[in-house]
């Protein structure tokens, strides 16, 4: 349009692959379709010190859920099966989420984990370090664990990576896991970890994110934060304030 700068824009509307074909389902709704200006970048902060709740909202701008106690989100879905993680004084003088270790877990709804490059940062405190357990696990493949001793391990599709240091049980430490589109990184307290060559490909959308809970691997201990967004930070950007500190 004669030069007219370009902006971003969210796009949402009806499940695109139900009604969009050329054959839509007999009764099916006109699809439709709302686009939104992006006013800020994609990322989904949880400080985790609210106290009390079992839906927690991103204090970023985008409202996005995080559910206590619930694997897969769905409004048919009961969170009886799973235990919620119970609010627990953190330590520090702020409140904090704890695991227990056997089924408790909290959720982001389907499709909240970011398409290409990415930042991940959790305030973690393992009550243990004598087996494996899972920080936060996505059904598109990504995942971030601690391994039996306390090292940091996480995975992207087929590609993987090993921490050096080990986490001690009884003790805060910020982890964060970077994905640039090239490589992948490990990081604990702002330090790198490790890094590795990581495959540029797709993953799936339709992805299910989950914190604290894996199969066999479910997470016992603290979370005292959260942080998820579009896009590589380093480390001195790394914006999820460490917990640990009385205020």
């Amino acid at each position: 349009d004669g030069g007219a700068a370009l902006e971003p824009v969210i796009v949402t509307g009806e499940d695109f692959d139900e009604g969009w074909g050329s054959s839509p389902r007999p009764g099916a709704p006109t699809p439709s379709v709302q686009l939104s200006p992006i006013r800020a970048p994609y990322a989904l902060i949880y400080p985790m010190d609210e106290g009390t709740g079992d839906v927690l909202r991103s204090v970023s701008g985008w409202e996005t859920p995080l559910f206590l106690g619930r694997a897969h989100p769905r409004p048919a879905k009961s969170a009886a099966a799973e235990q919620r993680p119970q609010w627990v004084d953190g330590g520090d003088g702020r409140p904090a989420l704890r695991f227990d270790g056997t089924n408790g877990c909290a959720a982001l709804p389907s499709r909240s984990f970011p398409y290409g490059p990415f930042t991940l940062e959790l305030n973690v405190r393992p009550e243990a370090t004598d087996r494996s357990m899972a920080l936060f696990s996505d059904s598109n493949g990504v995942r971030l664990m601690l391994v039996r001793g306390g090292l940091l391990a996480a995975t992207r599709g087929r590609d993987a990576i090993g921490g050096q240091r080990a986490l001690t049980a009884g003790r805060w430490a910020h982890v964060a896991l970077v994905y640039d589109g090239a490589r992948l990184r490990l990081y604990l307290d702002g330090q790198l970890e490790r890094e590795a060559p990581a495959e540029t490909r797709p993953m799936r959308i339709n992805s299910l994110p989950v914190i604290g809970g894996g199969p066999g691997a479910a997470y016992r201990g603290l979370v005292g934060g959260l942080r998820l967004q579009s896009g590589v930070l380093e480390p001195e950007q790394f914006r999820l304030p460490p917990r640990g500190r009385t205020p």
